[in-house]
């Protein structure tokens, strides 16, 4: 009987120490009835995408998760390890609703998404073919010839991407130098696809992505500084007279470019378009314009030029020794 009751003593502590070390190996790091989770954030990749015809309009953004297990095994997860993704293959043009699907690589935890799709938005790639424009920067350097232009070869190029980054190009730009050409000498440069404010525009690719540019050089034009005549039709009030030594013209002298048989023979004072004083019978100021020989025109490049021209007018005067 003694010996019956010490073996049963003996299975019973045995039982209780395996116990014990099941329950050492179950029992979670922390205290408490939950097991112990954190969140980790990473970058939600499209794949499978026709990118030939088709683009993501917006980033995805990041998706967060929700990872659950022993403490010590949760310390040790590697977010960039984790890769969550949205099979893109068969989508349409649009919106889609697409589901998330996660890659935990060979964490033994649990990992949880706290959403299980996204919307995502798909547009078509296109092609279209825009203009090259050129335009300078800079001076020349060649004395006696100017430069304001190049032609340009091929003359346009082709646009491929997104359709909203396509639409969004304004202008294709090719930058002409002066300050580093030289007559009969072509230079390639690089074209820029700018916005409506000349704002750079990215995720559109140019082919060819750069043109070739001969300038065009022009014998610079020869200057004259030249007076302003001011003329007039009809007369003042009666009794009233123009006084011709007090008529101000502003400017009253004129710098006037062109070809230099053009400028040879361009009379040294030049008429402003006729200023009727019908009636007048007060000193006014009056705008009027003076128009350049065909071929000249102002530094400016202007060939109609404003100017203003004060006239002082006499009344009749009185005897006051009557």
């Amino acid at each position: 009987m003694r010996i019956r009751l010490r073996g049963r003593f003996w299975l019973a502590l045995l039982s209780l120490l395996i116990s014990l070390c099941v329950w050492g190996i179950v029992q979670p790091d922390q205290p408490g009835s939950t097991t112990p989770s954190m969140p980790i954030s990473v970058d939600l990749q499209p794949e499978n995408l026709d990118t030939v015809h088709y683009h993501v309009l917006d980033p995805l953004g990041k998706v967060t998760i929700i990872v659950s297990g022993p403490q010590k095994q949760l310390a040790g997860v590697d977010p960039s390890r984790v890769h969550a993704y949205v099979d893109l293959a068969g989508v349409n043009e649009g919106q889609n609703d697409c589901p998330i699907h996660l890659d935990t690589a060979d964490y033994k935890l649990d990992f949880k998404l706290t959403r299980n799709q996204i919307r995502v938005a798909i547009e078509p790639v296109v092609t279209e073919v825009e203009p090259v424009v050129v335009e300078t920067r800079g001076e020349s350097n060649v004395q006696g010839q100017i430069c304001t232009t190049a032609t340009v070869l091929p003359t346009t190029v082709q646009l491929t991407g997104p359709k909203s980054k396509v639409d969004s190009v304004a202008k294709v730009r090719a930058l002409l130098d002066l300050g580093a050409i030289k007559p009969g000498v072509i230079v390639n440069e690089r074209v820029d696809l700018l916005g409506p404010q000349d704002e750079p525009i990215a995720g559109v690719v140019a082919s060819p992505q750069s043109v070739s540019l001969q300038p065009i050089f022009l014998p610079a034009p020869v200057e004259r500084t030249v007076l302003i005549n001011a003329l007039f039709r009809g007369q003042p009030e009666f009794a009233y007279r123009v006084q011709p030594d007090g008529i101000k013209v502003s400017p009253p002298t004129m710098v006037v470019q062109g070809p230099s048989s053009d400028i040879a023979t361009l009379p040294a004072i030049l008429e402003t378009d006729p200023i009727d004083i019908s009636g007048i019978h007060a000193t006014g100021s009056f705008q009027t314009v003076v128009r350049l020989p065909h071929g000249l025109h102002t530094p400016d490049g202007e060939t109609v030029i404003q100017v203003r021209v004060t006239v002082p007018v006499e009344g009749p005067s009185v005897n006051a020794g009557g």
